[in-house]
């Protein structure tokens, strides 16, 4: 299993959340990064009607990256239970208006360029909430040991290690002293 760090990256006064992507992605190249394309994660929060009694939550997310999944946490109370189906996923909660009702004014996106520098892929994602802007998250993660040789293989402290020093050098570690 491989190691990821996500974090929000702080906003710099008189930059906007283009001009910080356009900051943080000159700074990967820098580093030797190659764009190799863009990814997009979206979530949809859906509430329970009020006849049901206890509210209940349902959070789906759609991952670009994993296009034939769909995720979702339902809520009750203290309960979280986590969720991977297909695509069907969709239809059937259109199917359940009459029990869940979309917020629509809470549809959060993160998008973004993807990048891969040596075995790692660096994700920098500009983070809106019904096309208002609210921040830029960085995501440093590994790849899957499927695309290395054996031999190759770090230890998970030495790779956890690995992926917070490269996570560093993309924001400036001035800012990021620890983690």
């Amino acid at each position: 299993m491989g190691v990821t760090v996500l974090q929000q990256y702080p906003m710099i006064e008189n930059r906007t959340g283009p001009q910080t992507i356009e900051f943080l992605t000159k700074r990967v190249v820098a580093l030797g990064a190659v764009q190799v394309g863009q990814f997009l994660v979206d979530c949809e929060t859906y509430m329970s009607v009020p006849q049901l009694g206890v509210q209940r939550t349902v959070h789906v997310l759609h991952n670009s990256e994993q296009p034939a999944s769909v995720f979702a946490l339902l809520e009750s109370g203290s309960k979280v239970v986590p969720l991977i189906a297909d695509g069907l996923f969709d239809l059937l909660m259109l199917k359940m208006t009459n029990i869940y009702t979309s917020k629509k004014q809470t549809k959060i996106e993160s998008k973004g360029p993807r990048f891969e520098i040596g075995d790692f892929c660096v994700k920098l994602g500009s983070v809106t909430m019904s096309q208002n802007f609210k921040g830029v998250l960085v995501e440093v993660s590994d790849t899957p040991y499927s695309s290395r040789k054996e031999k190759e293989l770090p230890k998970s402290d030495v790779e956890e290690s690995s992926v917070r020093s490269l996570f560093l050098r993309i924001c400036d570690p001035r800012k990021f002293p620890t983690l």
